[in-house]
């Protein structure tokens, strides 16, 4: 299944799922260029059922944990940007 994430979503190598139940996914695993950047999902996602159902759930997870990630380095950045300038002049 590893294999099918990458076909299913640009940049997305693979996910991890949680060791105790092997269908909760936990992380997601970006590839850009050279580089591999890992992602922790805040609310992992439950792999299980109808698999429309729970990858529209793993896509929604995903926007919600990337805009997350993007806010707090834009905070800790204290640029005084607001997100949208932020992004804008520091991502590739």
């Amino acid at each position: 299944m590893q294999d099918d994430f990458e076909k299913l979503y640009a940049g997305i190598q693979c996910v991890s799922f949680n060791e105790e139940n092997g269908y909760l996914i936990e992380k997601i695993h970006q590839k850009f260029g050279g580089t591999t950047e890992d992602i922790e999902l805040y609310d992992s996602v439950l792999a299980e059922g109808a698999i429309e159902i729970w990858l529209t759930m793993l896509t929604d997870e995903m926007v919600r944990s990337i805009r997350q990630e993007c806010k707090e380095g834009q905070q800790s950045c204290n640029s005084g940007q607001t997100l949208r300038e932020f992004v804008y002049s520091t991502c590739s």
